[in-house]
């Protein structure tokens, strides 16, 4: 969530970030996916930066467990929390 915060990237496009669009030494991410379908490029902020540099590089997507709907990751935490209702 800290790096959608920070670029404005929505929660499909997240699920398809890959890899080798992350420029991490220049701060740069292009879009693999964007929803316009236009090529996007976004200037990574400090902490954007820091988001996908601590993260274990395990396949060709940077999020590849993103569920396909923002509520589900709500749901998970939420009962983890044991929060009712």
């Amino acid at each position: 969530m800290i790096l959608a915060v920070h670029t404005g990237l929505r929660l499909n496009e997240l699920r398809e970030q890959a890899w080798w669009d992350i420029d991490l030494p220049a701060g740069i991410l292009t879009v693999t996916r964007p929803n316009s379908e236009k090529r996007e490029t976004i200037a990574l902020n400090t902490t954007a930066r820091g988001t996908p540099a601590g993260l274990e590089r395990r396949g060709a997507l940077v999020f590849p467990e993103l569920p396909k709907k923002a509520s589900d990751v709500f749901v998970k935490f939420a009962a983890r929390a044991k929060l009712e209702g």
